[in-house]
């Protein structure tokens, strides 16, 4: 009973803390859960201001999430969130990383609303990166996700983002299919900015294919609906695709008025790489007016934006645009080496039509340079890629667009024969005002062309002036230098003569000495004891003389001073080396005879001969290396 009673005691003492426990656990879980929501509302206040702050408290979030294993939306959401700064700051890897992540979170859980966006922004992530087959696949899962959920919006902007894979990839037939299908399903639920958006990306694929006035169409359709929905990118697009057809169309002040509406525009989204779309246009401008100077600026910051902020698809729009730029300026070759580093990444990524428009002005540079057989050669190449990107399905979705926009043409007649009474009364009006504004701004041109001669004349004096100044500068430096190198010759010359002198000294001394000494030995012959001593005296001193131990001190400064460095190196190679393999090898350099050395050093050339050989040994060169072509490339 005792026993019963205790261990009754105990199974109710283990429930009370098993449940204290899980009271403590579930306590502990929300108020992490709070900490998240806390940080996920931080980093939304911070975000417009201060990325780095925002990434710091999403950051904080999922270290908390990760180290408790908590799954939720708000943690789903700090996933998805820091994957978009990397992504709008263009650190694609690491935006790569955190969706990759957020998706692998979601797996086996009912977040189908959440997998759909999240394989969006991946979709988009790898569009950017360039692989577009993986971004295809990536839109293809969103809208699989987005089909449980049946979001119209969602479906909409997928469908839009996906023909733009389709497009890069050359087939524009699946790209128009997708487009049409995202103007059904905008117009149904009038959602205005997907109706624009679909416009615009039909509008580009026109333009790909040079139908401007279809494609024309398409962006004013697409800028009223920016408009109206607000959208500022698809405002800045709108404006800037519109002035991309009026170039074409050669009508490049309405193509500037529409650029500087868009770049107004893009520069309040502070979006670098968008800015590159307006240099290009801009650049193209001013190349088809010849004014260089402003060709080359914006082009400049267009490869320089594309470089730092763009993807290959942007780098190689920007070479393109270089190309065609400077061919307008008519520097075909500098046009083909842009042309060069736009193929290298569109043939990268598989962009067929910068790759078509790329081969067709190639080989209109090449026939301009009279590179004919070169120039069919790309000819070639641009006929290839054209027939590869144009196929049946895709004419016939050509054909129906171009039903659509002849029905918009008749309408817009129509509405043009309305309005035509009410424009000629304005016209009668606004004539006379034009007369007179024509006359104002003849006088301002005027006033304008003539302070700009004046200041021009001035800034050329002054450029004349100051180039003067540095060719004296100039002139001056080099007769300068002139005279130096003419010293150091003069001074070299002076030393070398110097040791040939003294070397020629020693040679007719010893040589002299020897001779008297050899003419005494023969008179000693023929005379009596007491004579013989007396020359065999004169003899010694003689010999005395022949010693060359003082001629040499001086031979080896005279020596040194033109070869400073070379007994050094010869004590690197044997620091054995003797005062005579010193002496024998700087006779030697001088390029002396046997005969010469031998009279200088007062031995034989047979002694001077051996001499040599040994002295090949001590510096451990082989028998039939040449000690002269030794000595002197020492």
């Amino acid at each position: 009973m005792k026993k019963l009673i205790i261990l009754t005691v105990l199974s109710l003492l283990s429930v009370v803390l098993l449940a204290q426990s899980s009271a403590d656990e579930e306590s502990e879980n929300t108020d992490n859960n709070e900490r998240i929501n806390a940080y996920l509302k931080y980093a939304k206040k911070y975000r417009t201001d201060s990325i780095e702050s925002a990434l710091k408290y999403l950051k904080k979030g999922i270290h908390i999430a990760e180290t408790n294993h908590l799954i939720s939306d708000s943690v789903l959401e700090l996933f998805l969130s820091v994957g978009e700064i990397y992504y709008m700051n263009n650190q694609l890897d690491s935006a790569e990383l955190y969706i990759k992540k957020s998706i692998k979170k979601a797996a086996g859980l009912k977040y189908s609303l959440f997998s759909a966006e999240a394989y969006r922004a991946l979709g988009n992530i790898l569009y950017n990166k360039s692989e577009f087959v993986k971004s295809s696949d990536a839109f293809k899962k969103s809208l699989k996700f987005v089909s449980l959920v049946k979001d119209s919006v969602l479906t909409a902007d997928i469908l839009i983002d996906k023909a733009y894979t389709h497009e890069i990839l050359s087939e524009r037939d699946s790209a128009l299919y997708m487009l049409e299908k995202a103007g059904i399903v905008s117009k149904k639920i009038n959602y205005t900015a997907g109706i624009g958006k679909s416009e615009l990306a039909a509008g580009n694929i026109y333009y790909g294919i040079n139908k401007f006035d279809i494609a024309l169409f398409h962006y004013q359709n697409a800028l009223e609906a920016a408009l109206k929905s607000g959208n500022i990118m698809g405002i800045a697009a709108s404006y800037k695709n519109i002035a991309a057809v009026y170039i074409e169309k050669k009508e490049y002040e309405t193509a500037l008025k529409n650029l500087q509406l868009s770049l107004k525009e893009y520069k309040k989204l502070n979006y670098p790489a968008m800015l590159s779309n307006v240099y290009n246009d801009l650049s193209l401008i001013y190349s088809q007016k010849g004014q260089q100077d402003s060709t080359e600026y914006y082009l400049n910051k267009t490869v320089n934006n594309a470089k730092r902020y763009g993807t290959k698809e942007d780098l190689s729009i920007a070479y393109n645009v270089a190309g065609v730029s400077y061919g307008n300026l008519k520097n075909y070759y500098l046009s083909n080496l842009y042309l060069d580093s736009c193929i290298s990444p569109a043939k990268e990524i598989n962009f067929g039509l910068m790759l078509e428009k790329s081969y067709k002005l190639y080989s209109d540079n090449l026939y301009r340079l009279s590179k004919y057989k070169d120039a069919f050669d790309y000819y070639k190449k641009y006929n290839d890629i054209k027939d590869s990107i144009s196929n049946e399905s895709f004419r016939n979705k050509l054909a129906q667009f171009q039903a659509k926009y002849e029905t918009f043409q008749k309408e817009a007649e129509i509405m043009r024969l309305k309005d035509k009474e009410l424009i000629d009364k304005a016209n009668n009006r606004l004539l006379i005002f034009g007369i007179f504004s024509l006359v104002i701004i003849f006088i301002l041109v005027i006033v304008r062309i003539q302070t700009k001669r004046k200041k021009d004349s001035e800034i050329q004096k002054q450029k004349i002036a100051l180039h003067k100044k540095e060719k004296e500068l100039i002139n001056a430096k080099l007769e300068q230098k002139e005279i130096e190198e003419r010293k150091l010759k003069d001074e070299i010359e002076f030393k070398t003569k110097q040791l040939a002198s003294h070397a020629l000294n020693m040679m007719q001394k010893n040589k002299l000495l020897q001779e008297l000494s050899e003419h005494i030995s023969e008179k000693s012959k023929t005379m009596d004891e007491k004579s013989k001593k007396e020359l065999f005296s004169v003899k010694k001193q003689l010999e005395a003389g022949l010693n060359v131990d003082k001629d040499w001190d001086l031979f080896k400064v005279y020596f040194e001073q033109l070869n400073g460095s070379f007994f050094n190196k010869l004590k690197e190679i044997n620091p054995d080396l003797t005062a005579n393999d010193f002496r024998l090898c700087a006779l030697t350099k001088l390029n002396l005879s046997l005969k010469e050395t031998a009279s200088v050093l007062n031995i034989s050339p047979y002694s001077v001969k051996n001499a040599r050989y040994r002295l090949k040994k001590k510096l451990n060169l082989k028998k039939n290396d040449n000690l002269n072509v030794f000595l002197d490339n020492l």
